[in-house]
């Protein structure tokens, strides 16, 4: 999704003579910076089943019974993530559009191909390194993303991070914990601390 995401705003801004291209790849950058709690919480508000903003404006515009979104679900931490994540993959798309010569394309189209099909051939192939590292950035970091699903998986989509983190009793640490984290561990069960290296 992220990567999906990523090639669309990179086509806009780089290919395009769209209004407010300047405003997007800005917002993209700014989006970066954005803590993924300030994201998780802003969603929260956006498509929660009961207070969320947009089903609340559905069910009162057009009369809704049940929320149309649910961002408690695996979809909803699935678009979430994707979307906090999507501007890494845009960096890398707009940089690969603005090192590819644009003759090649304008070849393409002088020699009779459609637009599509000169993406297809063209622009595509020499975009696939791009796509294939702005998704494998994004699937890497979202692999131990903790905030973001802490606040939309459901008990039916709990991820790595959030079993690990489960696994942390309020007192002590477990064995499993300890174990990943690889702390040494006391006979009550509590890690110790490592001792200092000796100068």
């Amino acid at each position: 999704l992220s990567a999906l995401l990523g090639v669309a705003l990179a086509i806009v801004v780089a290919r395009t003579d769209a209004p407010f291209r300047s405003t997007i790849s800005t917002l993209n950058y700014i989006r970066i910076i954005i803590p993924g709690l300030l994201t998780a919480i802003a969603w929260v508000f956006l498509g929660s089943p009961k207070i969320g903003i947009i089903n609340l404006a559905l069910q009162h515009w057009f009369g809704l019974e049940q929320p149309l979104f649910n961002v408690y679900s695996l979809g909803g931490m699935i678009w979430v993530d994707g979307l906090h994540y999507s501007p890494m993959a845009f960096l890398l798309m707009t940089a690969a559009f603005r090192a590819m010569d644009p003759s090649l394309e304008e070849a393409a189209l002088d020699l009779g191909a459609t637009p599509w099909r000169a993406f297809q051939l063209v622009i595509l192939p020499y975009l696939r390194p791009a796509i294939a590292a702005g998704g494998l950035m994004a699937f890497t970091l979202s692999w131990d993303e903790l905030i973001v699903t802490f606040f939309t998986a459901d008990a039916a989509s709990a991820t790595l991070p959030l079993r690990i983190f489960g696994l942390v009793p309020t007192h002590g640490v477990a064995h499993e914990t300890a174990f990943l984290s690889r702390e040494p561990l006391r006979p009550d069960g509590r890690t110790s601390p490592r001792p200092l290296p000796s100068r």
